[in-house]
């Protein structure tokens, strides 16, 4: 019992620590900031955490942009992730050109790449279609995508 409790406790304080960071890694962002864009990201920012999926999906593009806030490849995949997730096809197709590899060499997983480019195009963006056609097939034995 001690050892769950253990590990709850320890999950906890990591994710404090990773909500710690977050806060002061925007504190440094927003001072560099002109006072009418940190307003801009500010409400971005809420209304992706409020749920609105097409804030979710620019918010994941300004990470990995790196123009307005710091590049960031991880807090992209964190908000593409929850707008597909909510049904954001952009954000489905995102997903599955940086498990392409294309975005960030880090996050290369060819089962989820074809899951996302797969879920995308099935919703009719032929962007993902293509790259799916083209660098994908699904293998009924394994139930699993594969890269060509």
């Amino acid at each position: 019992m001690m050892g769950l409790l253990g590990g709850l406790l320890s999950d906890a304080a990591g994710a404090i620590g990773e909500a710690g960071r977050r806060v002061r890694t925007a504190k440094r962002e927003q001072a560099n900031m002109s006072p009418e864009l940190q307003q801009a990201i500010e409400r971005l920012i809420q209304q992706a955490e409020a749920g609105d999926i097409e804030a979710m999906g620019r918010l994941a593009d300004a990470y990995i942009e790196g123009t307005q806030l710091r590049y960031d490849p991880d807090e992209a995949c964190r908000w593409w992730t929850a707008a597909a997730q909510a049904g954001h096809v952009n954000s489905m197709y995102n997903l599955g050109l940086l498990y392409h590899g294309d975005v960030s060499k880090h996050y290369f997983n060819p089962e989820l790449a074809g899951y996302w480019l797969s879920e995308a195009s099935i919703r009719g963006d032929i962007e993902a279609k293509e790259v799916l056609d083209r660098h994908y097939k699904y293998s009924n034995f394994s139930q699993k995508w594969k890269r060509r």
